[in-house]
């Protein structure tokens, strides 16, 4: 049987497409899948240039970084593309920044100097996907990175036999309805209500952290925090050392959680 494809975005506004192709290699290999898939990066020119990119892809990963760029980018022919293909069966996992640029309407910082608000053209979260959940977010550096507990909601819990994972962020988003029409949507959890950092954890009901729409005959994964974030990935040139302290310690909670929702999206 021919592989199928797993694609990395990797062009302008995206942030380490290292760790992310890393970390999904080592997470196929332990799901005994690295002989059923190929991974490989993709431009916004790979997709927009030639219709056939996206043929005999099971996923595309738009990884963490800048949603303006990929907008700037793939606005028109290429998310029309991208739409289709997961519209026909294919899947999409957007982490962080990727998750942004997939939900209808964006608030990033809104108010502030690193304001990023709008509309956006995939849609596949039929809802406002809200920044940042933590203060401190900086473009310059990453002094506003921490490693927050999620709770995993009830199907994806008893699924890895624990509730609470810690997990990198930086920056990222929440996700909420603008009305009862959010299409088929799976929370798949929350930013954890027990977090005294997280200013948000005061309302009725958690900011929900990672979702699953279904779209079309495919699925999407949203999630505004990092679930592939290894600290062994990680280089200590450019992360605190009680972050990746703090990653170490939650790493195999982590690793399960990733491999996952990875499974979700391509068994």
């Amino acid at each position: 049987m021919s592989q199928r494809k797993i694609l990395i975005y990797c062009d302008d506004g995206s942030a380490n497409v290292d760790v992310a192709e890393a970390s999904i290699k080592q997470a196929i290999n332990e799901l005994h899948l690295q002989n059923d898939f190929q991974i490989e990066n993709v431009t916004a020119n790979d997709i927009i240039g030639n219709e056939n990119t996206l043929l005999s892809t099971k996923l595309f990963v738009m990884p963490g970084g800048r949603d303006l760029p990929y907008v700037e980018k793939l606005n028109g022919l290429g998310n029309r593309r991208i739409k289709h293909f997961v519209n026909q069966g294919g899947c999409y996992l957007g982490l962080c920044a990727g998750a942004y640029f997939a939900s209808s309407i964006i608030e990033f910082e809104k108010d502030t100097a690193l304001e990023v608000c709008g509309a956006r053209e995939l849609k596949f979260y039929h809802g406002l996907a809200k920044g940042c959940v933590y203060p401190g977010f900086s473009y310059k550096d990453n002094s506003g990175a921490r490693v927050v507990p999620i709770e995993l909601h009830k199907e994806v819990a008893d699924q890895v036999s624990f509730n609470q994972c810690s997990v990198y962020y930086n920056g990222g988003c929440e996700f909420l309805p603008l009305n009862d029409d959010v299409g088929e949507v799976e929370i798949l959890a929350s930013y954890s209500a027990h977090d005294n950092e997280n200013s948000s954890v005061n309302r009725h009901a958690p900011p929900i952290a990672i979702i699953k729409c279904k779209v079309g005959s495919g699925i999407a994964i949203l999630s505004g925090v990092h679930p592939e974030y290894s600290a062994n990935l990680l280089s200590s040139d450019k992360y605190d050392d009680k972050i990746l302290q703090h990653l170490h310690q939650c790493e195999h909670n982590r690793a399960v959680l990733f491999r996952k929702l990875l499974s979700m999206l391509l068994l």
